[in-house]
Protein backbone atom coordinates (compact mmCIF):
# COMPACT_ATOMS: atom_id res chain seq x y z
CA UNK A 1 0.00 0.00 0.00
CA UNK A 2 2.99 2.58 0.67
CA UNK A 3 4.60 1.78 -2.55
CA UNK A 4 1.21 2.67 -4.48
CA UNK A 5 0.88 5.64 -2.53
CA UNK A 6 5.15 6.57 -3.46
CA UNK A 7 4.15 5.78 -6.80
CA UNK A 8 0.96 8.05 -7.37
CA UNK A 9 3.05 10.67 -5.90
CA UNK A 10 6.14 10.26 -7.91
CA UNK A 11 3.46 10.31 -10.68
CA UNK A 12 2.87 13.48 -10.08
CA UNK A 13 5.75 15.27 -9.62
CA UNK A 14 7.14 14.02 -13.14
CA UNK A 15 3.74 15.42 -14.45
CA UNK A 16 4.50 18.85 -12.49
CA UNK A 17 8.34 19.41 -13.54
CA UNK A 18 8.18 16.99 -16.94
CA UNK A 19 5.67 18.79 -18.77
CA UNK A 20 6.39 23.24 -19.51
CA UNK A 21 5.08 25.61 -22.11
CA UNK A 22 6.63 28.87 -22.52
CA UNK A 23 4.20 31.63 -20.89
CA UNK A 24 5.36 34.65 -23.61
CA UNK A 25 2.24 34.71 -26.03
CA UNK A 26 0.25 32.78 -24.56
CA UNK A 27 -3.16 33.67 -22.13
CA UNK A 28 -4.38 31.14 -19.75
CA UNK A 29 -6.51 29.16 -22.08
CA UNK A 30 -3.89 28.41 -24.70
CA UNK A 31 -1.38 27.16 -21.78
CA UNK A 32 -4.13 24.96 -20.40
CA UNK A 33 -4.91 23.37 -23.91
CA UNK A 34 -0.79 22.99 -24.59
CA UNK A 35 -0.39 21.37 -21.14
CA UNK A 36 -2.96 18.64 -21.73
CA UNK A 37 -2.43 18.12 -25.26
CA UNK A 38 1.28 16.86 -24.33
CA UNK A 39 0.39 15.03 -21.08
CA UNK A 40 -2.14 13.26 -23.66
CA UNK A 41 1.16 12.88 -25.94
CA UNK A 42 3.58 11.97 -22.60
CA UNK A 43 1.16 9.47 -20.71
CA UNK A 44 -2.04 8.92 -22.69
CA UNK A 45 -2.97 5.58 -24.19
CA UNK A 46 -4.04 7.03 -27.89
CA UNK A 47 -3.52 6.30 -31.40
CA UNK A 48 -5.09 10.13 -31.57
CA UNK A 49 -3.01 12.45 -32.95
CA UNK A 50 -3.62 16.50 -31.46
CA UNK A 51 -5.90 17.52 -34.80
CA UNK A 52 -8.40 14.61 -34.34
CA UNK A 53 -8.33 15.16 -30.69
CA UNK A 54 -8.86 18.61 -31.18
CA UNK A 55 -11.81 18.00 -33.85
CA UNK A 56 -13.35 15.47 -31.30
CA UNK A 57 -13.62 17.84 -28.46
CA UNK A 58 -14.97 20.77 -30.61
CA UNK A 59 -17.62 18.06 -32.16
CA UNK A 60 -18.29 17.26 -28.50
CA UNK A 61 -19.17 20.94 -27.58
CA UNK A 62 -21.06 21.86 -30.46
CA UNK A 63 -23.21 18.68 -29.99
CA UNK A 64 -24.40 20.36 -26.56
CA UNK A 65 -26.73 22.74 -27.71
CA UNK A 66 -27.42 25.24 -30.60
CA UNK A 67 -25.66 28.75 -29.15
CA UNK A 68 -22.66 26.19 -28.45
CA UNK A 69 -22.77 24.81 -32.15
CA UNK A 70 -22.49 28.84 -32.87
CA UNK A 71 -20.10 29.43 -30.84
CA UNK A 72 -17.68 26.73 -31.71
CA UNK A 73 -18.06 27.13 -36.05
CA UNK A 74 -17.88 31.23 -35.12
CA UNK A 75 -14.36 30.36 -33.63
CA UNK A 76 -13.01 27.91 -36.11
CA UNK A 77 -14.07 30.48 -38.79
CA UNK A 78 -12.31 33.43 -36.94
CA UNK A 79 -9.27 31.86 -37.30
CA UNK A 80 -8.99 32.18 -40.70
CA UNK A 81 -8.67 35.87 -40.53
CA UNK A 82 -10.49 38.88 -38.60
CA UNK A 83 -12.72 38.94 -41.48
CA UNK A 84 -14.03 34.99 -41.67
CA UNK A 85 -17.12 34.67 -39.43
CA UNK A 86 -19.81 31.97 -39.10
CA UNK A 87 -23.37 33.43 -39.94
CA UNK A 88 -26.48 31.77 -38.02
CA UNK A 89 -29.48 31.87 -39.75
CA UNK A 90 -30.82 35.15 -38.89
CA UNK A 91 -27.26 37.06 -39.01
CA UNK A 92 -27.22 35.15 -42.78
CA UNK A 93 -30.69 36.33 -43.60
CA UNK A 94 -30.22 39.88 -42.25
CA UNK A 95 -26.23 40.10 -44.18
CA UNK A 96 -28.43 39.22 -47.39
CA UNK A 97 -30.94 42.04 -47.25
CA UNK A 98 -27.91 44.36 -46.76
CA UNK A 99 -26.47 43.67 -49.46
CA UNK A 100 -29.50 43.88 -51.82
CA UNK A 101 -30.14 47.36 -50.26
CA UNK A 102 -33.72 47.12 -48.59
CA UNK A 103 -33.56 46.33 -44.79
CA UNK A 104 -36.19 47.07 -42.05
CA UNK A 105 -33.93 48.73 -39.17
CA UNK A 106 -33.02 52.28 -37.64
CA UNK A 107 -32.05 54.40 -40.43
CA UNK A 108 -27.59 53.88 -40.16
CA UNK A 109 -24.75 52.46 -42.07
CA UNK A 110 -21.66 51.79 -40.27
CA UNK A 111 -18.65 50.54 -40.00
CA UNK A 112 -16.57 47.94 -37.22
CA UNK A 113 -13.90 50.12 -35.27
CA UNK A 114 -12.05 48.58 -32.41
CA UNK A 115 -14.55 46.13 -31.98
CA UNK A 116 -17.37 48.85 -32.15
CA UNK A 117 -20.53 49.40 -34.42
CA UNK A 118 -19.54 53.20 -35.37
CA UNK A 119 -22.28 54.90 -37.08
CA UNK A 120 -20.62 56.72 -39.95
CA UNK A 121 -24.20 57.56 -41.92
CA UNK A 122 -27.45 58.74 -40.82
CA UNK A 123 -30.47 57.89 -43.42
CA UNK A 124 -33.51 60.32 -43.66
CA UNK A 125 -36.38 58.37 -42.66
CA UNK A 126 -34.46 57.15 -40.59
CA UNK A 127 -35.64 56.54 -36.68
CA UNK A 128 -32.05 56.99 -35.39
CA UNK A 129 -31.65 60.68 -37.56
CA UNK A 130 -34.43 61.75 -35.28
CA UNK A 131 -33.65 60.66 -32.09
CA UNK A 132 -30.06 62.50 -32.49
CA UNK A 133 -27.76 59.92 -32.96
CA UNK A 134 -25.08 61.32 -35.03
CA UNK A 135 -21.95 59.97 -36.79
CA UNK A 136 -18.94 58.60 -34.46
CA UNK A 137 -21.53 57.59 -32.27
CA UNK A 138 -20.87 53.65 -31.22
CA UNK A 139 -23.63 51.07 -30.82
CA UNK A 140 -22.90 49.23 -27.91
CA UNK A 141 -25.77 46.96 -26.53
CA UNK A 142 -28.76 46.34 -28.34
CA UNK A 143 -32.00 44.81 -26.19
CA UNK A 144 -29.58 43.97 -23.81
CA UNK A 145 -26.98 42.10 -25.89
CA UNK A 146 -23.40 43.57 -25.85
CA UNK A 147 -22.26 44.28 -29.48
CA UNK A 148 -19.00 44.29 -28.90
CA UNK A 149 -16.03 42.69 -29.68
CA UNK A 150 -16.87 39.78 -31.94
CA UNK A 151 -20.71 40.34 -31.83
CA UNK A 152 -19.72 44.08 -33.23
CA UNK A 153 -19.07 42.41 -36.81
CA UNK A 154 -22.60 41.15 -36.69
CA UNK A 155 -24.20 44.45 -34.52
CA UNK A 156 -26.87 44.99 -37.84
CA UNK A 157 -28.46 41.35 -36.94
CA UNK A 158 -29.34 42.61 -33.44
CA UNK A 159 -30.59 45.82 -34.46
CA UNK A 160 -32.84 45.34 -37.52
CA UNK A 161 -35.87 43.28 -37.27
CA UNK A 162 -39.32 43.14 -38.60
CA UNK A 163 -40.64 46.25 -39.65
CA UNK A 164 -42.51 48.37 -36.79
CA UNK A 165 -41.12 46.79 -34.22
CA UNK A 166 -38.83 48.42 -31.64
CA UNK A 167 -35.20 48.07 -30.39
CA UNK A 168 -33.61 49.63 -27.41
CA UNK A 169 -30.02 50.79 -27.76
CA UNK A 170 -27.55 51.91 -25.62
CA UNK A 171 -24.90 54.21 -27.36
CA UNK A 172 -21.90 55.64 -26.91
CA UNK A 173 -21.16 59.15 -27.80
CA UNK A 174 -17.31 60.78 -28.73
CA UNK A 175 -17.14 62.08 -25.38
CA UNK A 176 -17.85 59.22 -23.42
CA UNK A 177 -21.80 58.87 -22.62
CA UNK A 178 -24.47 56.21 -22.82
CA UNK A 179 -27.38 57.59 -24.02
CA UNK A 180 -30.12 54.94 -24.24
CA UNK A 181 -32.47 55.25 -27.41
CA UNK A 182 -35.87 53.28 -28.07
CA UNK A 183 -36.13 53.40 -31.97
CA UNK A 184 -39.00 52.00 -34.66
CA UNK A 185 -37.55 49.48 -37.31
CA UNK A 186 -38.63 51.20 -40.56
CA UNK A 187 -38.18 49.97 -43.78
CA UNK A 188 -35.36 51.78 -45.05
CA UNK A 189 -34.12 51.40 -48.48
CA UNK A 190 -30.37 52.16 -48.07
CA UNK A 191 -28.95 54.77 -51.25
CA UNK A 192 -25.55 53.31 -52.73
CA UNK A 193 -25.78 56.43 -54.57
CA UNK A 194 -26.65 59.83 -53.98
CA UNK A 195 -25.83 63.02 -56.77
CA UNK A 196 -25.80 66.37 -57.26
CA UNK A 197 -23.92 69.02 -59.34
CA UNK A 198 -22.10 71.35 -57.60
CA UNK A 199 -21.02 75.16 -59.11
CA UNK A 200 -23.13 74.12 -62.25
CA UNK A 201 -20.34 72.62 -63.29
CA UNK A 202 -19.09 69.96 -61.26
CA UNK A 203 -21.07 66.42 -60.89
CA UNK A 204 -20.57 65.35 -57.26
CA UNK A 205 -21.43 61.15 -56.47
CA UNK A 206 -21.48 60.04 -53.17
CA UNK A 207 -21.19 55.96 -52.88
CA UNK A 208 -22.47 55.13 -49.67
CA UNK A 209 -21.65 51.28 -50.32
CA UNK A 210 -21.51 48.82 -53.34
CA UNK A 211 -24.68 46.39 -53.34
CA UNK A 212 -25.46 44.31 -55.96
CA UNK A 213 -26.95 47.70 -58.59
CA UNK A 214 -24.51 49.96 -57.65
CA UNK A 215 -23.00 49.68 -61.12
CA UNK A 216 -26.27 50.59 -62.44
CA UNK A 217 -27.08 53.31 -59.99
CA UNK A 218 -23.45 54.96 -61.09
CA UNK A 219 -24.22 54.88 -64.69
CA UNK A 220 -27.68 56.60 -64.46
CA UNK A 221 -26.00 59.60 -63.50
CA UNK A 222 -22.84 59.31 -65.80
CA UNK A 223 -25.34 59.20 -68.59
CA UNK A 224 -27.33 62.31 -66.79
CA UNK A 225 -23.74 64.18 -66.16
CA UNK A 226 -22.50 63.59 -69.94
CA UNK A 227 -26.13 64.98 -71.48
CA UNK A 228 -25.77 68.29 -69.64
CA UNK A 229 -22.35 68.68 -70.71
CA UNK A 230 -20.52 68.42 -67.67
CA UNK A 231 -16.97 66.55 -67.33
CA UNK A 232 -15.43 67.10 -64.13
CA UNK A 233 -16.79 64.48 -61.24
CA UNK A 234 -16.09 64.46 -57.75
CA UNK A 235 -16.46 60.71 -56.64
CA UNK A 236 -17.21 60.67 -52.41
CA UNK A 237 -15.97 57.05 -51.38
CA UNK A 238 -15.61 58.05 -47.92
CA UNK A 239 -16.99 55.98 -44.96
CA UNK A 240 -17.45 53.58 -48.00
CA UNK A 241 -16.98 50.76 -46.07
CA UNK A 242 -17.24 48.32 -49.66
CA UNK A 243 -19.83 45.62 -49.97
CA UNK A 244 -20.40 43.45 -53.34
CA UNK A 245 -16.49 42.82 -55.26
CA UNK A 246 -18.14 42.36 -58.63
CA UNK A 247 -20.08 45.95 -58.11
CA UNK A 248 -16.72 47.52 -57.02
CA UNK A 249 -15.39 45.90 -60.17
CA UNK A 250 -18.08 46.66 -62.76
CA UNK A 251 -18.53 50.44 -61.00
CA UNK A 252 -14.46 50.57 -62.13
CA UNK A 253 -15.03 49.18 -65.33
CA UNK A 254 -17.57 52.46 -66.11
CA UNK A 255 -14.88 54.61 -65.96
CA UNK A 256 -12.05 52.87 -67.94
CA UNK A 257 -10.49 51.73 -71.95
CA UNK A 258 -11.49 48.65 -72.97
CA UNK A 259 -8.50 45.89 -71.85
CA UNK A 260 -7.05 47.35 -69.14
CA UNK A 261 -6.38 45.52 -65.58
CA UNK A 262 -9.13 46.48 -62.73
CA UNK A 263 -7.38 44.15 -60.15
CA UNK A 264 -5.72 40.87 -59.93
CA UNK A 265 -6.40 38.47 -57.40
CA UNK A 266 -4.63 35.32 -55.95
CA UNK A 267 -6.15 32.43 -54.39
CA UNK A 268 -5.18 29.90 -51.85
CA UNK A 269 -3.57 28.05 -54.66
CA UNK A 270 -1.64 30.72 -55.65
CA UNK A 271 -3.40 30.84 -58.96
CA UNK A 272 -3.77 34.22 -60.19
CA UNK A 273 -6.79 35.84 -62.11
CA UNK A 274 -6.78 39.24 -63.92
CA UNK A 275 -9.91 41.12 -64.20
CA UNK A 276 -10.42 43.12 -67.21
CA UNK A 277 -12.31 46.38 -68.40
CA UNK A 278 -14.39 44.70 -71.65
CA UNK A 279 -15.55 47.83 -73.14
CA UNK A 280 -14.52 51.45 -73.04
CA UNK A 281 -16.31 53.90 -70.43
CA UNK A 282 -17.08 57.20 -70.14
CA UNK A 283 -14.53 59.71 -69.94
CA UNK A 284 -14.40 62.31 -66.58
CA UNK A 285 -11.74 64.40 -65.39
CA UNK A 286 -12.14 62.88 -61.72
CA UNK A 287 -11.15 63.11 -58.66
CA UNK A 288 -11.89 60.86 -55.52
CA UNK A 289 -12.71 61.64 -52.04
CA UNK A 290 -10.88 59.14 -49.74
CA UNK A 291 -10.58 58.53 -46.13
CA UNK A 292 -9.37 55.81 -43.18
CA UNK A 293 -12.70 54.19 -43.87
CA UNK A 294 -12.92 53.81 -47.07
CA UNK A 295 -12.41 50.28 -47.35
CA UNK A 296 -12.87 46.83 -49.41
CA UNK A 297 -15.00 47.02 -52.76
CA UNK A 298 -14.55 50.68 -52.49
CA UNK A 299 -10.97 50.42 -52.65
CA UNK A 300 -10.91 48.36 -55.83
CA UNK A 301 -13.09 51.08 -57.30
CA UNK A 302 -10.39 53.47 -56.15
CA UNK A 303 -7.04 51.29 -57.25
CA UNK A 304 -8.18 50.76 -60.77
CA UNK A 305 -8.95 54.19 -61.49
CA UNK A 306 -6.24 55.73 -59.91
CA UNK A 307 -3.35 53.34 -60.94
CA UNK A 308 -4.84 53.39 -64.62
CA UNK A 309 -4.55 56.99 -64.38
CA UNK A 310 -8.23 58.19 -65.13
CA UNK A 311 -8.64 59.92 -61.46
CA UNK A 312 -6.45 61.17 -58.46
CA UNK A 313 -7.73 61.21 -55.18
CA UNK A 314 -7.86 63.63 -52.27
CA UNK A 315 -8.03 63.08 -48.58
CA UNK A 316 -6.48 60.88 -46.30
CA UNK A 317 -5.15 57.12 -46.80
CA UNK A 318 -7.80 54.23 -47.08
CA UNK A 319 -8.05 51.58 -44.60
CA UNK A 320 -6.83 48.59 -46.26
CA UNK A 321 -8.89 45.45 -46.79
CA UNK A 322 -7.19 43.57 -50.05
CA UNK A 323 -8.89 40.30 -49.22
CA UNK A 324 -12.21 39.17 -50.15
CA UNK A 325 -14.73 36.64 -48.69
CA UNK A 326 -17.01 34.14 -50.13
CA UNK A 327 -20.05 32.83 -49.06
CA UNK A 328 -21.09 29.33 -48.14
CA UNK A 329 -24.22 28.19 -46.83
CA UNK A 330 -23.62 25.18 -44.52
CA UNK A 331 -25.94 22.55 -44.28
CA UNK A 332 -26.69 23.09 -39.95
CA UNK A 333 -27.88 26.38 -41.27
CA UNK A 334 -26.34 29.76 -41.70
CA UNK A 335 -23.39 30.43 -43.89
CA UNK A 336 -19.75 30.73 -43.68
CA UNK A 337 -17.69 33.69 -44.42
CA UNK A 338 -14.27 32.63 -45.59
CA UNK A 339 -11.46 34.92 -46.82
CA UNK A 340 -10.45 33.14 -50.17
CA UNK A 341 -9.03 35.80 -52.15
CA UNK A 342 -6.23 38.23 -51.68
CA UNK A 343 -6.46 41.36 -54.21
CA UNK A 344 -3.91 43.21 -56.04
CA UNK A 345 -3.92 47.07 -57.57
CA UNK A 346 -3.08 47.20 -61.11
CA UNK A 347 0.38 47.81 -60.52
CA UNK A 348 0.62 44.98 -58.76
CA UNK A 349 0.51 46.29 -55.13
CA UNK A 350 -0.66 44.47 -52.11
CA UNK A 351 -2.21 47.28 -49.91
CA UNK A 352 -3.61 45.06 -46.90
CA UNK A 353 -3.06 47.00 -43.84
CA UNK A 354 -1.45 49.93 -45.62
CA UNK A 355 -4.19 51.24 -47.58
CA UNK A 356 -4.17 53.68 -50.67
CA UNK A 357 -1.77 56.47 -50.36
CA UNK A 358 -3.97 59.59 -51.34
CA UNK A 359 -2.64 61.87 -54.44
CA UNK A 360 -3.34 65.05 -51.86
CA UNK A 361 -3.34 64.53 -48.34
CA UNK A 362 -6.32 67.36 -46.91
CA UNK A 363 -7.56 66.90 -43.53
CA UNK A 364 -10.79 68.05 -42.57
CA UNK A 365 -10.70 71.06 -40.21
CA UNK A 366 -12.36 71.24 -36.68
CA UNK A 367 -13.75 74.83 -35.34
CA UNK A 368 -15.83 76.24 -33.39
CA UNK A 369 -18.74 79.31 -33.55
CA UNK A 370 -17.30 82.70 -32.58
CA UNK A 371 -19.03 85.10 -30.15
CA UNK A 372 -19.63 87.26 -33.34
CA UNK A 373 -20.90 83.84 -35.42
CA UNK A 374 -23.36 82.90 -32.15
CA UNK A 375 -26.98 83.66 -32.75
CA UNK A 376 -28.49 86.74 -30.71
CA UNK A 377 -31.35 85.84 -28.41
CA UNK A 378 -33.27 88.72 -26.56
CA UNK A 379 -34.32 86.11 -23.41
CA UNK A 380 -37.34 87.78 -23.35
CA UNK A 381 -40.43 84.69 -24.09
CA UNK A 382 -40.78 81.24 -23.53
CA UNK A 383 -41.75 79.39 -26.78
CA UNK A 384 -43.87 76.93 -27.24
CA UNK A 385 -46.12 75.00 -29.32
CA UNK A 386 -47.61 77.09 -31.86
CA UNK A 387 -45.77 80.36 -31.80
CA UNK A 388 -44.66 82.01 -34.75
CA UNK A 389 -41.36 84.36 -34.40
CA UNK A 390 -38.28 84.93 -35.96
CA UNK A 391 -36.41 83.96 -32.94
CA UNK A 392 -38.03 80.22 -33.53
CA UNK A 393 -35.77 80.05 -36.48
CA UNK A 394 -32.53 80.39 -34.45
CA UNK A 395 -33.43 78.36 -31.77
CA UNK A 396 -34.49 75.51 -34.70
CA UNK A 397 -31.23 76.10 -35.84
CA UNK A 398 -29.24 75.52 -33.41
CA UNK A 399 -31.24 72.49 -32.68
CA UNK A 400 -30.58 71.54 -35.76
CA UNK A 401 -26.90 71.95 -36.39
CA UNK A 402 -26.40 70.04 -32.71
CA UNK A 403 -28.73 67.11 -34.60
CA UNK A 404 -31.65 67.18 -31.90
CA UNK A 405 -34.08 68.67 -35.20
CA UNK A 406 -34.02 66.51 -38.54
CA UNK A 407 -36.69 69.32 -40.61
CA UNK A 408 -35.34 72.48 -41.87
CA UNK A 409 -35.53 74.87 -39.52
CA UNK A 410 -37.96 78.05 -40.08
CA UNK A 411 -40.25 80.36 -37.87
CA UNK A 412 -42.57 78.02 -36.45
CA UNK A 413 -42.72 76.24 -33.53
CA UNK A 414 -44.52 73.14 -33.83
CA UNK A 415 -44.63 69.67 -32.81
CA UNK A 416 -41.28 68.74 -34.17
CA UNK A 417 -39.54 71.72 -32.33
CA UNK A 418 -41.01 70.50 -29.13
CA UNK A 419 -39.81 67.25 -29.60
CA UNK A 420 -36.06 68.41 -30.39
CA UNK A 421 -36.22 70.70 -27.45
CA UNK A 422 -37.33 67.77 -25.02
CA UNK A 423 -34.83 65.52 -26.19
CA UNK A 424 -32.22 68.69 -25.17
CA UNK A 425 -33.87 69.33 -21.98
CA UNK A 426 -33.66 65.57 -21.27
CA UNK A 427 -29.70 65.39 -22.15
CA UNK A 428 -29.30 68.57 -20.21
CA UNK A 429 -31.61 67.23 -17.25
CA UNK A 430 -33.86 69.96 -17.48
CA UNK A 431 -37.59 69.37 -16.86
CA UNK A 432 -38.26 67.65 -20.24
CA UNK A 433 -41.38 69.16 -21.37
CA UNK A 434 -40.93 71.38 -24.77
CA UNK A 435 -41.36 74.93 -23.79
CA UNK A 436 -37.93 76.20 -25.16
CA UNK A 437 -37.74 78.78 -21.96
CA UNK A 438 -35.07 81.16 -20.38
CA UNK A 439 -32.97 78.48 -18.79
CA UNK A 440 -33.33 76.29 -21.85
CA UNK A 441 -32.38 79.24 -24.22
CA UNK A 442 -29.45 79.53 -22.23
CA UNK A 443 -28.16 75.88 -22.07
CA UNK A 444 -28.92 75.43 -25.80
CA UNK A 445 -26.72 78.95 -26.49
CA UNK A 446 -23.75 77.82 -24.29
CA UNK A 447 -23.91 74.24 -25.97
CA UNK A 448 -23.81 75.45 -29.18
CA UNK A 449 -21.08 78.16 -28.37
CA UNK A 450 -19.28 74.50 -26.73
CA UNK A 451 -19.43 72.65 -30.04
CA UNK A 452 -17.58 71.60 -32.51
CA UNK A 453 -18.15 71.75 -36.04
CA UNK A 454 -16.39 69.93 -39.23
CA UNK A 455 -15.23 71.66 -42.17
CA UNK A 456 -15.54 69.61 -45.21
CA UNK A 457 -12.06 71.38 -46.44
CA UNK A 458 -11.45 67.72 -48.79
CA UNK A 459 -14.38 68.58 -50.75
CA UNK A 460 -13.88 72.56 -51.12
CA UNK A 461 -10.07 71.31 -51.88
CA UNK A 462 -11.12 68.79 -54.97
CA UNK A 463 -13.63 71.70 -56.72
CA UNK A 464 -10.74 74.15 -56.46
CA UNK A 465 -8.36 71.28 -57.96
CA UNK A 466 -11.00 70.55 -60.76
CA UNK A 467 -11.35 74.32 -61.29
Amino acid sequence: MKRITAFIITFVLIMGSGVSVNAKGYTESDRGIAITLQLIDLFGITDKSDSQIIKEALSNLANEDKETLVRVLNSIASTVDEYSVYYPEEEYNEFLKDISGTVYGIGVTAIVEDGAFMVVTLLDGGSAKEAGIERGDKIIEADGVDITGQRAENASSYITGEEGTYVNLKVKKPNGDIVSYTLQRRKVLVPSVTNTVLDDSIGYILINSFTENTHIEVEKVLKELKDKKIDDLIIDLRYNGGGVMDSGIATAELFMEKDKVIISTKDKDDEIKYYMSQKDGYDFNTVLLTNEYTASASEIFACALIDNGYAVSVGKTTFGKACAQGLYPIAVGGALRLTVLNYYTPNGTFINKEGIKVTHFVENEKYKLSEDQLPKLSYTYKFKNGDTNEEVEKIETMLYNLNYLSVSPDTVYDENTMSAVTKFQSEKNLYPYGVCDLTTQTYLLSAYAEAEFTEDSQLKYAIELLK
